[in-house]
């Protein structure tokens, strides 16, 4: 198998070394081209559909609905004093007296308030939170990212709003229109440069197309989201946890542009 695919490779590099430019164009254009460079076309396919959906995605997340993660905002003064609006801020506050916390939803829609008196049977919750801001009251900035996810999630617990929530909708709202873009992209590109149709009928093979295309994004959404899930909880790995969801993001790209290669190629299309 191994010998196979490095003989593959080495007749793709001959084939270009051996070529003129309008020969190679011409490769390129058809379909029955070498393996080498069909899979080559694929991946550039791909590279094209993977790139419209995190470009669709980004921009809906910046201008459409949001997905930022929060930010933290500490204070001294009292609750009654806070900003009154301020987009997906967890604002801390009352250092010397009461505790405050105020969380700002992507609208800038104050979504939970209140004192330490407001918050009835979450004592302990409160007590840790005191006892996480014990260094940073006067100095905030002084807290890594790790510490300020701790407050952040110490306030959700004390307030009852899980300010993933709403981030995680957006964010499958967001990816799911990237999705939808992009699989047309892929689509379109494959059947006009990698692959043949009339092995089923148009309906079937659109169907099955988009079909192998889901279950490679539903993996993808759902590896992320174990990232998270479990390795943003660690607090040793806090800070490294975005970077790790982009090692799975890639991984599992890798894996599913295999499985969706061999899927479309023996499956889906004549060839």
């Amino acid at each position: 198998m191994i010998g196979k695919l490095f003989s593959l490779l080495a007749e793709g590099f001959a084939f270009f070394r051996q070529s003129d430019l309008r020969t190679v164009t011409s490769a390129v254009l058809s379909r029955d081209a070498h393996p080498f460079l069909q899979f080559a076309k694929y991946v550039v396919c791909g590279g094209v559909a993977f790139t419209t959906h995190q470009v669709v995605a980004l921009a809906l997340g910046l201008f459409v609905f949001p997905d930022q993660a929060y930010k933290l905002d500490v204070t001294g003064v009292e609750v009654a004093d806070f900003p009154q609006s301020g987009r997906r801020t967890v604002i801390i506050g009352g250092a010397d007296s009461g505790l405050g916390i105020r969380i700002f939803d992507a609208k800038g829609k104050a979504v939970a308030d209140g004192s330490a008196g407001t918050f009835i049977g979450k004592e302990s919750e409160i007590a840790k939170l005191r006892t996480l801001m014990t260094e940073h009251w006067s100095a905030p900035d002084s807290m890594d990212f790790s510490e300020e996810a701790e407050v952040i999630r110490q306030a959700a617990a004390i307030t009852g709003y899980d300010p993933d929530i709403e981030r995680k909708m957006n964010s499958f709202i967001n990816n799911t229109i990237a999705f939808a873009l992009s699989t047309v992209v892929a689509y379109t590109l494959n059947v006009a440069f990698v692959f043949t149709s009339g092995r089923h009928s148009k309906q079937k093979e659109i169907f099955l197309f988009v079909a192998v295309s889901l279950v490679s994004y539903v993996g993808g959404m759902v590896a992320v989201d174990l990232v998270f899930r479990y390795l943003g909880n660690i607090e040793a790995l806090a800070s490294i946890t975005r970077f790790l969801s982009v090692i799975a993001n890639l991984g599992f790209a890798f894996t599913s542009a295999m499985v969706n290669y061999v899927c479309r190629k023996f499956i889906i299309f004549q060839k």
